[in-house]
């Protein structure tokens, strides 16, 4: 997604006119933010959910061979999912600057 549709979608879902780096808020800008939380690794596309921690394993049936579970909505994978090999360097980079907690996150090889 290039800037000009990130913020084209924003637009349209009614997001605000100002980024929180125009305002001086954050040195990153959202587009930036977005395009670093993308993650496109051979053949998994992801987006990179810090707040999300890996999904818990099933849990063993009940006596009967059912298995007592719900079922939950997850956006994205959590970053304990990914390698960091899989991140393009730049995204390396930027966690390792930005959000150096998601950065110890990642698998390592």
């Amino acid at each position: 997604m290039t800037a000009e549709e990130f913020y084209v979608v924003a637009a349209i879902v009614g997001a605000p006119p100002m980024t929180a780096k125009q305002l001086g808020l954050s040195p990153v800008d959202d587009f930036e933010l977005h395009s670093m939380l993308c993650c496109e690794h051979e053949t998994r596309h992801v987006y990179i959910n810090p707040e999300l921690t890996p999904p818990e394993p099933l849990p063993e049936p009940d006596e009967d061979g059912v298995h007592q579970w719900t079922a939950g909505l997850r956006f994205g994978a959590a970053p304990e999912e990914l390698r960091l090999s899989a991140l393009r360097p730049e995204q390396r980079e930027f966690f390792k600057k930005h959000l150096p907690d998601v950065y110890a996150r990642l698998k390592r090889d």
